[in-house]
């Protein structure tokens, strides 16, 4: 199975660097995830899968107001997600590809 790291703790610098945070923060609506609920320092991966292209992310876990949910005395807590692909990630974002051989990170 391939990979297509869209972003991780490093390249979220990256993406803010490029003034690419809007289009990120777009292409996340667009694929029916909340930017505000996706945990900006774990990988957002693209994955081929069985079933289809899929958006791999972790995403804060959150009450029925939208306030994180923490754990007594911890960060707040996260699960991961996967949804369908419904929109590819524009031409002119870097492209890091990962493979079964490579720990994700």
């Amino acid at each position: 199975m391939t990979a297509r790291l869209i972003s991780d703790r490093a390249l979220f610098g990256e993406h803010r660097d490029a003034g690419r945070i809007d289009e990120l923060c777009d292409w996340a609506r667009a694929n029916s995830l909340n930017p505000s609920d996706v945990a900006a320092d774990e990988p957002i991966t693209i994955e081929d899968t069985p079933d289809g292209r899929v958006i791999r992310c972790h995403v804060y876990m959150t009450d029925g107001s939208g306030n994180k949910l923490k754990p007594q005395g911890g960060g707040p807590e996260i699960q991961e997600r996967t949804t369908p692909l419904v929109v590819e990630p524009p031409d002119g974002w870097p492209v890091y590809a990962l493979t079964d051989h490579e720990e994700q990170p």
